[in-house]
């Protein structure tokens, strides 16, 4: 960065931190000796924690509030950039250390220097401490995380971890649906069938089609394998706590039923439960009415397969779907693609 007068560093400060929130921070700190770590709430690393518990961000030290004029830190007590991060990362358990950084940027003129502090985002399902509590922004103060907010933090998918892939030690064949299993094998050899061996699909063993299908892994059955092929009873106590389970609803009638795995055979179900009238169209350049299904059945399917697939059944919730004259809603736990 080249060298700013004051002034210009001010103008900076204002185009690249312009408002206090829950990522930005100003602080007129002319002293750093309790202001790293003093008073709970209200120090450098009550911030950190706040602003970790967030999206991560940048704490602004030595500068006016609200103006953002350079003031500069006139005591750095016996911080420097080589020890503050260590410090920090001391007093806020759950921080990641990479990300962390302390830049020094000094006006030309006046030669005061400010502090930017860079705080990366916590980590997934670990929220970040400070004086034995994690903190978040509320206005102008902070206050200790919020129930919902730590519920939101702790339900955080981990990068690389695949919740259906895991393993069900307890898990056998005798837990399989029949049908489902049948089912899954010929569909399977459908979309494999230009492959050379797809002759070979229909003397495999079934846990060696298992293997092949990616639902076992060397013979032990995954979570995936009981949601789209387990017996329901089965597959509801072995997946416990997580529910396992698709609703269909009608809200202006108060009806609803429950739908348990195979979810490869359960799908096709809900989908015949959805009212799916023929309706007519009129076409403009037509004399004859046109009748077709509301519905596309084959999007009904591929919007149910895709919740089933997306869903983060962790998070402890159902599959939902509601239906309203001329309206349907399908909604998951998750990423909906």
């Amino acid at each position: 960065m080249r060298d700013m007068t004051s002034a210009e560093l001010q103008a900076w400060l204002q185009a690249n931190f312009p408002k206090e929130n829950e990522r930005h921070e100003w602080k007129e700190w002319r002293s750093l000796k309790s202001n790293i770590s003093g008073r709970k709430g209200e120090d450098l690393v009550s911030y950190v924690s706040a602003i970790a518990n967030m999206d991560g961000g940048c704490i602004v030290i030595g500068v006016q509030d609200k103006t953002l004029a350079v003031t500069g830190i006139s005591d750095f007590a016996d911080y420097t950039l080589e020890n503050v991060v260590h410090r920090i990362l001391g007093k806020t358990p759950g921080l990641p250390s990479t990300g962390l950084t302390v830049e020094a940027l000094v006006a030309s003129d006046t030669r005061a220097t400010i502090w930017l502090v860079h705080v990366p985002k916590h980590t997934a399902r670990l929220p970040v401490q400070a004086h034995d509590k994690a903190w978040q922004r509320d206005g102008d103060n902070l206050v200790e995380l919020r129930p919902e907010r730590r519920e939101a933090i702790l339900r955080e998918p981990l990068v690389g971890e695949d919740w259906s892939a895991g393993i069900v030690p307890l898990a056998s064949l005798d837990d399989l649906d029949e049908e489902a299993l049948k089912r899954a094998r010929e569909q399977y050899a459908a979309k494999h069938q230009r492959e050379k061996w797809a002759s070979e699909i229909a003397h495999w063993t079934p846990l060696q089609f298992l293997d092949k299908a990616r639902l076992a892994q060397h013979g032990k059955l995954t979570r995936a394998a009981l949601l789209l092929l387990g017996k329901a009873e089965r597959a509801i106590a072995l997946l416990s706590p997580n529910p396992v389970e698709i609703t269909w609803k009608l809200p202006d009638e108060r009806v609803a039923e429950h739908f348990h795995p195979p979810f490869l055979l359960a799908t096709t179900k809900v989908a015949e439960r959805i009212r799916n009238p023929n309706i007519k169209l009129f076409p403009s350049n037509e004399l004859l009415a046109v009748e077709m299904p509301r519905y596309d059945p084959k999007l009904l399917l591929e919007a149910l397969h895709n919740a089933v697939a997306h869903q983060d059944f962790e998070q402890a919730g159902r599959i939902v779907v509601e239906e309203w004259v001329g309206r349907l809603r399908i909604t998951n736990r998750g990423g909906f693609y």
